[in-house]
């Protein structure tokens, strides 16, 4: 039977667009093909990249989520994945406006944690409102301190090895000084006391004004205060000694001198330079240039 609306069918024939609407189409066409070019010719590759997240390899996934969360405000953004053995296989946390990415070692691709190499070769970079407070969340949380913060670089800058081996620098902006603060040169940057038997200093400063006490090679650093002090353990002779920032210590030293002071070499060390001084009267004093990150 044929089709009654066979007869209504009509051949399908191209349109003629309206002049106004092709000469409008034809000039948006062209002028974004244009930015399109000039984009491509100016903008380098590499700004195409949106961002580069950070994947921590650990020996317990489970133990590296709940310090992340406690020392550095991490939360779960979707379910771990569970192997089937009960580990951890993978899971991801927001750490501010970061995602870091937690799992344990592959070694079928070479990947292993910190603890298995014995240390590690990429270290994490932390911006948070109040470094202070983060690494003695951290510490708190089984961290070990590298480095005390302090004042470097324009920042306050604090360094920990979390219990998984990773290193993390803890850093916070420091607002610009007034233009009317006065220099630096000249104020206590460090003080130590000198004590025959380190442990019964120890203990005995600690309960007296709770100073948090990290040991060292020559002693004890005191970490929680400001500015920050030390207890030299197993000198002969008690005694305390106040180090002085100064921006040239070559220059302090010959003014010392000059004023009829004395004044010793100066040592070049690891947290800077030093040098042992007395005013006019015999009153002993140090001076010294810390080095960055002191």
């Amino acid at each position: 039977m044929t089709d009654p609306f066979e007869a209504l069918r009509q051949r399908d024939a191209p349109l003629r667009p309206r002049p106004a609407f092709a000469a409008d189409l034809g000039r948006r066409l062209t002028a974004a093909l244009a930015q399109h070019s000039s984009e491509e010719e100016t903008v380098p590759s590499r700004t195409r990249i949106h961002r580069v997240e950070t994947y921590l390899s650990v020996s317990d996934p489970r133990a590296a989520i709940s310090f992340y969360e406690e020392a550095f405000g991490a939360t779960l953004i979707d379910e771990p994945v569970i192997m089937p053995d009960g580990r951890i296989g993978h899971c991801e946390l927001a750490i501010g406006d970061s995602v870091v990415r937690v799992g344990g070692e592959h070694p079928a691709e070479a990947v292993h944690n910190p603890d298995s190499l014995g240390g590690t070769t990429v270290q994490l970079y932390a911006m948070v409102d109040d470094a202070d407070a983060v690494v003695d969340r951290a510490r708190s949380a089984g961290a070990e301190v590298l480095r005390p913060v302090a004042d470097a670089h324009g920042t306050r800058m604090g360094k920990v090895r979390d219990p998984f081996g990773h290193n993390w620098f803890v850093v916070s902006e420091v607002p610009a000084p007034h233009p009317n603060a006065r220099p630096a040169t000249g104020a206590l940057g460090y003080f130590t006391l000198s004590a025959p038997d380190g442990a019964r200093a120890r203990a005995f400063w600690s309960s007296l004004f709770a100073w948090d006490l990290v040991q060292g090679p020559e002693g004890y650093h005191i970490a929680n205060i400001e500015p920050p002090g030390g207890i030299h353990a197993g000198t002969p002779v008690p005694g305390t000694g106040l180090f002085f920032r100064v921006d040239d210590i070559e220059f302090a030293v010959e003014r010392v001198r000059a004023l009829g002071g004395s004044a010793g070499e100066v040592h070049r060390r690891r947290a800077g330079s030093d040098a042992e001084c007395t005013d006019d009267q015999g009153i002993p004093f140090q001076l010294w240039s810390p080095a960055p990150g002191y």
